[in-house]
């Protein structure tokens, strides 16, 4: 008669394993991702161009072909995603298409509150640059800097801290240019410059993706025009 309790302990316990968990969970971005598999099936991007790769402030910057024109630019960037999702995509959008620049934008979902730690951003990122060196050694990384936002501001200390220790990282790697959103976002004062973002005080807006367009076009150029070599 003591089957039955033993038998119900048993299954809660595999039930409660993370492994099995991990098995019969989907991922949450695995139909983006999917998505972007599919259509690189039907029109395959052409080999040795540039890859948008990221959260949210890419995957929402619909105008980036045009802002980046006459640049060959694919954007892969999925919303909401951390940075641990960029590594599990990678493989799958990124690395077939064999660009030769990579702009990489991802963090602030990550630390979203003051209490975060920043070297959760740097892991990220030193994973996502191993991937990469590992499959494409000679792919020029463009790694751009959490932006500040309005909604995030009490988390803003903590972003910078985690963009000093990416650049810090990058400084080792002569094929990684780093460019920093505050530069362009912030007025002299500090504080975010009006009328650049959305209703919703995280995401850019057109006037705020201008911004972003000044600074890293000249950044991805440059790269573009170094990965072509002598």
């Amino acid at each position: 008669m003591r089957i039955l309790p033993l038998l119900a302990l048993a299954l809660t316990a595999w039930a409660a394993d993370p492994a099995t968990t991990a098995a019969t969970t989907e991922w949450k971005w695995e139909k983006a991702v999917a998505g972007y598999e599919a259509k690189d099936r039907e029109k395959p991007p052409a080999p040795g161009t540039i890859v948008f790769i990221g959260s949210s402030t890419f995957a929402m910057w619909k105008s980036v072909t045009a802002d980046m024109a006459p640049l060959p630019v694919y954007n892969r960037a999925f919303g909401g995603s951390r940075v641990e999702d960029q590594v599990l995509a990678a493989p799958r959008i990124l690395v077939p298409n064999k660009p030769k620049v990579v702009v990489y934008y991802c963090g602030d979902n990550n630390i979203g509150s003051p209490t975060a730690d920043p070297q959760v951003v740097l892991k990220g990122f030193s994973d996502f640059h191993a991937l990469l060196r590992k499959e494409l050694p000679a792919t020029r990384i463009v790694h751009v800097g959490i932006k500040p936002s309005i909604r995030r501001l009490a988390a803003w200390p903590t972003a910078q801290k985690a963009n000093a220790l990416v650049r810090d990282f990058a400084a080792k790697d002569p094929l990684i240019t780093c460019v920093d959103p505050a530069s362009v976002l912030l007025a002299a004062d500090g504080t975010i410059k009006p009328g650049i973002y959305s209703k919703d005080d995280l995401h850019l807006n057109a006037q705020g993706y201008e911004l972003m367009t000044a600074l890293i076009k000249p950044a991805v150029e440059q790269a573009w025009k170094a990965a072509q070599g002598p």
